[in-house]
């Protein structure tokens, strides 16, 4: 992997994972990779969806060691 434009890439997707499966029980949304815009503060919503209000934040928390990360989004 190309630090740090990999490790910047493989940091994004693992947070939109994160969020995407703890939002999902509560929504029943299936969201396409744009729905969530990263904040310093975790992700938050682009637009609307069932139990979440445009601009809903989604904290997460990151951890990464070398290639590899771990993402904690809990709701």
């Amino acid at each position: 992997m190309n630090a740090p434009v990999g490790l910047a890439a493989l940091r994004v997707f693992s947070m939109k994972e994160a969020a995407y499966k703890a939002q999902y029980p509560i929504s029943r949304t299936p969201l396409d990779f744009d729905a969530l815009e990263v904040t310093p503060l975790g992700l938050r919503f682009r637009f609307p969806v069932p139990g979440f209000h445009r601009g809903a934040l989604l904290p997460v928390c990151q951890w990464t060691n070398a290639d590899l990360c771990l993402s904690l989004c809990v709701l």
